[in-house]
C-alpha cells in the first residue's frame, strides 16, 4: 500500500513481468497470499500529468519467500575470554538465517550486536536474535556466551650465567592446568612447563617467549633474553723446554675475552700458586696449568715444560791436520765461556774444546757443551780411518826396501794413477800395496813424479803426488 493521491496514477506490476498490469489502485491485494508463488520484487509506477513533477517515480517493495516462516537460525552456546576484542553476535549465528532480525539482552533491552568481552564480568549470558514474519510470525536463536578469565601469565626466571656448551633449562611458574606454549630463536618451540635445551650455544641465543592456555584462555605473553658467553678460548704462549736454572715466560695469549677482565689461575704440579697474572715466570720443569674463569664460564689449559736437550747445534770438523787427526768445534763462537766434555774409545776423556785423536785410535767421539745459561748439546765423530801419511816417493828396485806404494789399512776402495800429461797409467781396485812403478798392461814405468786419486770406502776421496824412483 502506498498514499493514495487523487491527483497520482497508480500501476503496480511484478518487475519479471513488467508488461502486466496487476493493480491500478494506490494498493496491491494477494487473495490468497501464498509466499512460494507470491515471492518476489513488486514495482509501483506514479504518474502525474505534470511531466516535471518530483512524484513521478518508480517504488519496488521485495517480498521474501518465507515471509511466513522467518529464520533466526539455531541456538547456539560458545565462550570468550575476557580480553580486548570486538564480537559480531551475527557471526555466531547458524547460516542460513535472516538477516532482517533484531537483538534484545537477558533484560529484554534492543542491543547493538557488537560487542566486547572485556566489557562484561566473568560468567554467563544470553543474547536473542528475533526475526519477525507476515501475519504475526517469528523466529529466534538463543547465543549463550560465557566470558572466561585470563589465566595469570607465568613467572620467568632468567637462568644464572650460560656457558656455550651448558644444558640450559628455562624456567616458568607452576600454573594449575595450564599448557605451555614457548617459541624462541632458531624455530625454537615446546610446550614443557621448563624446556631443556641442550648443548646450548651462541645459536640459540635471543628472546624467548611464552604464554600459557587455560580453559581455552590464553595468558599474555611473557618474554625474557637468554644469551650464552664464550667458553674462554686461549693460548699458552712461551717454550715447552728449558734449560736448568734458566728462566723463561708464560703467557696467555686470549682469542675471545679481554684477560684483564677474566680471573686467572695458575698451577703447577697441581698446586695453586699465588700468580694472578696473565705471565708467569718459570725455571722448573714439569707440569703447568691455568684456568681461566670469564663471565662465568671456565677453562683450564696445561703445558708440560721439559728439560731442553740440544738447545743449540754443536757442528764438529774432522781430518788430518799434519800427522795428527783432529776433531774441532767449528762453531764454538756460537756458545761464548761454554765447558766441554769428550768421551771415546778405549775410555778417552779431554775436556778441551778441541781434540787430537789419541794413537789414531779409530771409533766414535762424543762431545758434551755446556753453556753459560746451564743448556746442553751433544755431538758426535765417527772416526773410521786416521792416516794420515801417505808416502810420497817408493824406489821398485826389488831390493825389499820400499818397493810398493804402501796404502795398507787406509780402506782404499779404488786407485787412480796419471802421468805428467794427465794419461791414466794404472787403476785398481780395493788397493793396498800393488804398484810398484808398473802400467794396467804390467809395463814399466820411467822414474817421474806420478799423480794420485784416492777413493776411500767410508765415501771420502783424497790426491797428492808420489816420486818413483829407481
Amino acid at each position: 500500500e502506498i498514499q493514495d493521491f487523487p491527483f497520482v496514477t497508480y500501476e503496480w506490476y511484478n518487475t519479471l513481468n513488467p508488461t502486466v498490469i496487476l493493480s491500478t489502485s494506490n494498493t496491491l491485494q494477494f487473495s490468497p497470499f501464498n509466499s512460494a508463488s507470491d515471492a518476489g520484487t513488486y514495482a509501483v509506477q506514479l504518474s502525474t500529468t505534470n511531466a516535471n513533477s518530483c512524484i513521478n517515480e518508480i517504488i519496488e517493495y521485495t517480498i521474501n519467500p518465507n515471509g511466513l516462516s522467518p529464520n533466526a537460525g539455531n541456538d547456539n552456546v560458545t565462550f570468550f575470554c575476557k580480553q580486548d576484542q570486538f564480537i559480531n553476535l551475527n557471526s555466531l549465528l547458524s547460516n542460513p538465517h535472516d538477516t532482517n532480525g533484531i537483538w534484545t539482552n537477558s533484560d529484554g533491552d534492543i542491543m547493538n550486536p557488537i560487542i566486547n568481552p572485556i566489557d562484561f564480568s566473568t560468567g554467563n549470558y544470553t543474547f536473542t536474535y528475533t526475526v519477525n514474519g507476515f501475519c504475526a510470525v517469528s523466529d529466534e536463536a538463543t547465543i549463550t556466551i560465557t566470558i572466561k578469565d585470563l589465566p595469570t601469565s607465568p613467572v620467568l626466571s632468567a637462568p644464572s650465567p650460560i656457558c656455550v656448551g651448558d644444558d640450559v633449562l628455562l624456567e616458568a611458574s607452576l600454573i594449575t592446568n595450564a599448557t605451555y606454549f614457548w617459541t624462541g630463536p632458531s624455530g625454537f618451540t615446546s610446550t614443557d612447563q621448563n624446556p631443556l635445551i641442550t648443548s646450548f650455544n651462541s645459536t640459540n641465543d635471543g628472546t624467548y617467549f611464552v604464554y600459557v592456555t587455560v580453559d581455552g584462555c590464553n595468558s599474555a605473553t611473557e618474554q625474557m633474553v637468554v644469551n650464552s658467553n664464550p667458553i674462554p678460548d686461549f693460548s699458552i704462549d712461551g717454550t715447552t723446554s728449558i734449560c736448568i736454572g734458566q728462566n723463561e715466560t708464560l703467557t696467555i695469549s686470549p682469542t675471545n675475552f679481554n684477560v684483564n677482565s677474566a680471573t686467572i689461575e695458575w698451577y703447577y704440579e697441581n698446586s695453586l700458586l699465588s700468580n694472578t697474572a696473565s705471565t708467569l715466570q718459570i725455571s722448573q720443569t714439569g707440569n703447568y696449568s691455568v684456568i681461566i674463569n670469564n663471565n662465568g664460564c671456565a677453562n683450564q689449559k696445561d703445558i708440560e715444560i721439559i728439560e731442553k736437550i740440544n738447545s743449540f747445534d754443536v757442528v764438529l770438523e774432522q781430518g788430518c791436520n799434519g800427522k795428527n787427526y783432529e776433531i774441532n768445534i767449528v762453531n764454538s763462537s756460537d756458545f761464548s765461556d761454554a765447558t766441554y766434555s769428550w768421551t771415546g774409545p778405549n775410555g778417552f776423556v779431554s775436556f778441551t774444546q778441541n781434540i787430537v785423536v789419541p794413537n789414531l785410535e779409530i771409533g766414535t767421539y762424543n762431545v758434551e757443551v755446556t753453556d753459560a745459561l746451564g743448556c746442553k748439546s751433544s755431538s758426535f765423530a765417527v772416526v773410521e780411518n786416521t792416516n794420515c801419511f801417505i808416502p810420497n816417493g817408493f824406489s821398485p828396485d826389488d831390493d825389499g826396501i820400499n818397493d810398493y806404494f804402501d796404502l795398507t789399512g787406509y780402506n782404499v776402495k779404488k786407485i787412480y794413477i796419471y802421468n805428467r800429461y794427465g794419461r791414466l797409467v794404472y787403476d785398481k781396485d780395493n788397493y793396498i800395496n800393488e804398484w810398484k812403478g808398473q802400467t794396467n798392461d804390467n809395463k814399466r814405468l820411467p822414474a817421474s813424479t806420478y799423480y794420485y786419486v784416492l777413493e776411500f770406502n767410508e765415501g771420502e776421496s783424497k790426491t797428492g803426488w808420489v816420486y818413483v824412483s829407481y
